[in-house]
């Protein structure tokens, strides 16, 4: 089977530095998870995921409320070829 997948790429905050990947990583995930995107210094994502840690328990990430401009994304399109093994 063939199809074509629509991908929206969202332009977002990137890592400012060289050592907080795993704090990124981190805050990625859990926004995948939530359908948002972090968007706040990265001291205060620090000191978030710093109290998610202590409480254990995972909180999402504070946000800002931006809308997203036309320069902010890019739509692509994909093919993707599926196929069962058989047996």
């Amino acid at each position: 089977m063939h199809l074509i997948i629509a991908i929206l790429i969202v332009f977002i905050q990137v890592q400012p530095n060289g050592y907080d990947c795993g704090l990124f990583a981190v805050a990625f995930a859990l926004a995948i998870c939530c359908g948002q995107a972090p968007e706040d210094p990265v001291q205060q994502m620090r000191g978030h995921l710093s109290s998610c840690l202590t409480l254990k328990k995972m909180k999402p990430f504070p946000t800002k409320k931006r809308s997203i401009k036309n320069k902010d994304k890019r739509r692509n399109k994909a093919s993707a070829n599926c196929w069962r093994a058989r047996r």
